[in-house]
Protein backbone atom coordinates (compact mmCIF):
# COMPACT_ATOMS: atom_id res chain seq x y z
CA UNK A 1 0.00 0.00 0.00
CA UNK A 2 2.81 2.41 0.89
CA UNK A 3 4.51 1.58 -2.40
CA UNK A 4 1.26 2.29 -4.25
CA UNK A 5 0.91 5.73 -2.56
CA UNK A 6 4.58 6.50 -3.20
CA UNK A 7 4.16 5.53 -6.85
CA UNK A 8 1.06 7.71 -7.33
CA UNK A 9 2.76 10.64 -5.61
CA UNK A 10 5.83 10.31 -7.82
CA UNK A 11 3.59 10.08 -10.89
CA UNK A 12 1.64 13.18 -9.84
CA UNK A 13 4.84 15.15 -9.26
CA UNK A 14 6.26 14.01 -12.58
CA UNK A 15 3.08 15.28 -14.28
CA UNK A 16 3.06 18.66 -12.46
CA UNK A 17 6.71 19.69 -12.77
CA UNK A 18 6.71 20.16 -16.57
CA UNK A 19 3.43 22.11 -16.38
CA UNK A 20 4.78 24.29 -13.55
CA UNK A 21 7.93 25.05 -15.56
CA UNK A 22 5.90 25.66 -18.70
CA UNK A 23 3.55 28.07 -16.90
CA UNK A 24 6.46 30.13 -15.64
CA UNK A 25 6.38 28.70 -12.14
CA UNK A 26 10.02 29.51 -11.47
CA UNK A 27 9.51 33.07 -12.65
CA UNK A 28 6.42 33.38 -10.47
CA UNK A 29 8.34 31.99 -7.49
CA UNK A 30 11.15 34.52 -8.05
CA UNK A 31 8.64 37.37 -8.30
CA UNK A 32 6.87 36.17 -5.16
CA UNK A 33 10.21 36.00 -3.35
CA UNK A 34 11.16 39.54 -4.33
CA UNK A 35 7.67 40.76 -3.40
CA UNK A 36 8.05 39.19 0.03
CA UNK A 37 11.43 40.91 0.47
CA UNK A 38 9.89 44.26 -0.55
CA UNK A 39 6.99 43.76 1.86
CA UNK A 40 9.43 42.87 4.64
CA UNK A 41 11.48 46.02 3.94
CA UNK A 42 8.31 48.13 3.93
CA UNK A 43 7.17 46.67 7.24
CA UNK A 44 10.61 47.36 8.76
CA UNK A 45 10.42 51.02 7.61
CA UNK A 46 6.90 51.40 9.02
CA UNK A 47 7.89 49.88 12.36
CA UNK A 48 10.94 52.15 12.53
CA UNK A 49 8.72 55.18 11.84
CA UNK A 50 6.24 54.12 14.51
CA UNK A 51 9.06 53.65 17.02
CA UNK A 52 10.43 57.12 16.24
CA UNK A 53 6.93 58.60 16.54
CA UNK A 54 6.16 56.86 19.85
CA UNK A 55 9.50 57.57 21.55
CA UNK A 56 8.53 61.08 22.79
CA UNK A 57 5.24 59.69 24.13
CA UNK A 58 7.16 57.04 26.04
CA UNK A 59 9.35 59.73 27.61
CA UNK A 60 6.26 61.75 28.52
CA UNK A 61 4.61 58.70 30.06
CA UNK A 62 7.71 58.06 32.22
CA UNK A 63 7.75 61.70 33.30
CA UNK A 64 4.02 61.59 34.06
CA UNK A 65 4.49 58.50 36.21
CA UNK A 66 7.36 60.17 38.10
CA UNK A 67 5.22 63.27 38.68
CA UNK A 68 2.33 61.11 39.89
CA UNK A 69 4.62 59.33 42.35
CA UNK A 70 5.88 62.67 43.68
CA UNK A 71 2.31 63.98 43.98
CA UNK A 72 1.33 60.90 45.97
CA UNK A 73 4.32 61.37 48.27
CA UNK A 74 3.36 65.02 48.75
CA UNK A 75 -0.22 64.01 49.57
CA UNK A 76 0.99 61.49 52.13
CA UNK A 77 3.26 64.10 53.72
CA UNK A 78 0.39 66.58 53.78
CA UNK A 79 -1.83 64.02 55.52
CA UNK A 80 0.91 63.33 58.07
CA UNK A 81 1.40 67.08 58.64
CA UNK A 82 -2.34 67.58 59.11
CA UNK A 83 -2.44 64.77 61.66
CA UNK A 84 0.56 66.25 63.48
CA UNK A 85 -1.12 69.68 63.55
CA UNK A 86 -4.30 68.10 64.99
CA UNK A 87 -2.17 66.43 67.66
CA UNK A 88 -0.49 69.76 68.49
CA UNK A 89 -3.87 71.52 68.75
CA UNK A 90 -5.11 68.69 70.97
CA UNK A 91 -2.09 69.10 73.22
CA UNK A 92 -2.54 72.90 73.30
CA UNK A 93 -6.18 72.41 74.26
CA UNK A 94 -5.23 70.04 77.08
CA UNK A 95 -2.65 72.54 78.40
CA UNK A 96 -5.15 75.37 78.03
CA UNK A 97 -7.74 73.47 80.04
CA UNK A 98 -5.13 72.60 82.68
CA UNK A 99 -4.08 76.24 82.97
CA UNK A 100 -7.68 77.39 83.37
CA UNK A 101 -8.16 74.98 86.28
CA UNK A 102 -5.19 76.30 88.18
Amino acid sequence: MVDEIRGSTSHAIAEMVPRWRWSGGSVMAEKAGSSIVEINDGVARVLNGVEIYLHPFSNRACASRAIAVQCEKSRQMSDENSEAVRDVFGTVEIFGNALQRT
